[in-house]
């Protein structure tokens, strides 16, 4: 019977690459639950004032010459720095999330695999464990401080993005 744990190191043999499943993944994630659902509110909003920044354009040119053009430049102003304001808000947000993600992550693999027998450590290369803690959860890390969120957030810019 071959068990394979979250290093994806088989534990009798030390061999082979089990891929992690969500339910691995899920108690790392699972308490930045309100924080993600936050960036996604911001970003969602942030694409939203992103998008309304072509209207106000066209609307500075179209009363170009025939009315005022203090509301409409004031309003792509404001425009522009919400939508900087919103980005940068979510942005600080998914770093912060994604660190703690990522050091959690960490934490639990090194804590497995300091509980991995010495024959399973003796029959793998130190450079493969090594790239498990470090590039393995970089890669993790960089999908949930970016690719969910920000797969979200940008599919309102397109959908509500005029034509």
């Amino acid at each position: 019977m071959t068990y394979s744990d979250t290093t994806g190191l088989d534990q009798t043999t030390g061999n082979g690459y089990g891929a992690a499943g969500l339910s691995d993944v899920w108690p790392h994630v699972k308490p930045l639950g309100k924080s993600l659902m936050g960036a996604l509110v911001l970003g969602i909003l942030g694409s939203l004032a992103g998008a309304a920044q072509p209207l106000m354009v066209s609307r500075i040119i179209d009363t170009y010459g025939h009315r005022s053009l203090a509301f409409p430049v004031v309003a792509l102003i404001v425009l522009l720095t919400l939508s900087a304001l919103l980005t940068s808000m979510q942005q600080l947000i998914l770093e912060r999330s994604g660190e703690q993600f990522s050091f959690s992550l960490r934490s639990g693999v090194i804590d497995r695999m300091l509980n991995l027998p010495i024959s399973v450590i003796d029959a793998n290369r130190r450079g493969d464990l090594v790239s498990r803690v470090t590039a393995d959860v970089a890669t993790a890390r960089e999908i949930i401080s970016q690719g969910i969120v920000e797969l979200c957030s940008q599919s309102i810019t397109i959908v509500v993005w005029p034509s």
